[in-house]
């Protein structure tokens, strides 16, 4: 900034005041004086340059409560001299191994005080409360016996794993006076300053080394996964995560998310199902399917088809949807259905037309299978009233208990209604699960 004329400068602090961007500042400045004038450079390469000097400082967000405290710190503080050589300063800090910017991490704990320093710690892993206490242990009390007397101050920061319940026991059983500290105040430690003349060595060489193109090995996981491998694991699991993936390749799950868009597969959930299917099961599906496909080129087959079902139907149905809202706003909450609602019983009957019969029990009604041989006399004075060219009646229902029952086959035989087989634990292939239901439930919503 120094190097920069005076007539510039005050133009570069005008624009500052009026909080406009680099870009839009670049652009007023060279537009006023002249790209020429402006000592020669371009527009864009003031607008870089700007960007560094406009460039903003991550601070702590101070409330009014924490100013207060720091104001009172401070004040408490004022009168203090020798006072401060009894203090031992501390804190942690994490150096990237690939630069400033780059990936991997060490974290790092240190103090020092007017008489002396501690050891550098390199702590494994997250620091928590009792590793944090494992770290005075070993590093506190060597600076402590260096330091004049027996009545030393140890200061460090207001962190959760520093104000532990356990760590401030501790504190006391070894008879350690502590700082009161005031919150979000980094800028009042000592070892800021150390750390910042260490972060400038580490990185000296890191800060000015050639920017290549080229995607050279770095510390941290690999970039690259084992394709043939990956497709193998999808394979054999489908349900695996990207995080359970990412252990098994030792590879970051950026690069699985990519391979598996790359292999072309979503990740989908699979829809519950009441019952898991055996191989007999499945048997049992492809011969019904087949046979059913062979009787679709009958005639009038599907029309004749009159199927059946049961479902519980709520009196509020709750349903979570998105709201349209301003960003800054919080949608409204939705309240979750009560563990028992009120619902009552709909037995329902039905072909490619319409709805033919349906019934609503009472509550506390079982459907058993005398109860069930009630519902198809009922059905056939409905079917003489509104399908009155009906001959021939095929009957679609599941295999619930109350319809295979030898009561219930009797009667069908009874009424000369043709059974339609359907195979068990399949609701995909009911058409009221799939169909009548769903379409419903959209409608009481």
């Amino acid at each position: 900034m120094s190097e920069i004329p005076i007539h510039i400068r005050h133009c570069i602090l005008y624009e500052f005041q009026l909080k406009n961007n680099a870009s839009v500042a670049a652009r007023n400045i060279c537009a006023a004086l002249g790209e020429g004038i402006v000592v020669g450079r371009t527009c864009r390469d003031w607008s870089n340059i700007l960007k560094k000097i406009f460039k903003k400082k991550h601070s702590p967000a101070l409330t009014t409560p924490h100013k207060d405290l720091r104001l009172s710190w401070a004040k408490d503080h004022m009168t203090w001299n020798n006072e401060w050589h009894k203090v031992v300063w501390s804190d942690e800090k994490k150096f990237n191994l690939d630069g400033p910017d780059g990936g991997g991490s060490v974290m790092i704990w240190a103090s020092f005080g007017w008489g002396g320093k501690s050891s550098i710690c390199f702590v494994d892993g997250r620091m928590n409360a009792k590793g944090y206490r494992e770290v005075l242990k070993k590093h506190l009390i060597d600076i402590g016996s260096c330091m004049d007397g027996s009545d030393w101050i140890f200061q460090q920061d207001n962190a959760p794993i520093h104000q532990a319940k356990a760590n401030l026991t501790w504190f006391k059983s070894q008879k350690i006076n502590v700082l009161p500290w005031p919150s979000l105040s980094p800028d009042l430690n000592l070892v800021e300053n150390l750390w910042g003349t260490l972060a400038r060595k580490v990185y000296a060489g890191v800060m000015h080394r050639t920017v290549s193109l080229q995607d050279h090995p770095k510390f941290g996981r690999s970039v690259e996964s084992d394709f043939e491998r990956l497709k193998v694991l999808i394979e054999d699991n489908p349900r695996l995560t990207t995080c359970e993936l990412s252990a098994m390749l030792g590879c970051n799950q950026s690069t699985i998310d990519r391979d598996l868009h790359q292999m072309g597969t979503v990740n989908k959930l699979g829809t519950w199902v009441p019952h898991e299917l055996s191989t007999d099961n499945m048997q049992q599906r492809v011969i019904i399917c087949n046979f059913l496909l062979s009787k679709h080129d009958r005639y009038r087959f599907l029309q004749q088809i009159v199927t059946r079902d049961e479902k519980w139907v709520l009196y509020v149905n709750h349903t979570r949807k998105r709201q349209w809202i301003n960003p800054e706003d919080m949608p409204e909450p939705e309240s979750k259905n009560d563990l028992h609602p009120k619902k009552v019983m709909l037995s329902i009957w039905w072909d490619f037309q319409s709805v033919i019969y349906y019934e609503l029990f009472p509550p506390n009604t079982t459907i058993d299978s005398q109860l069930y041989c009630t519902q198809p006399e009922n059905l056939k004075v409905a079917l003489k009233t509104k399908r009155p060219e009906r001959r021939k009646v095929r009957l679609l229902h599941d295999n619930a208990r109350p319809h295979t029952s030898k009561v219930t086959r009797n009667k069908l035989e009874q009424l000369d209604w043709e059974l339609i087989p359907h195979p068990p634990y399949s609701p995909d292939l009911a058409p009221s699960d799939y169909h009548l239901f769903r379409s419903l439930r959209n409608h009481l919503l």
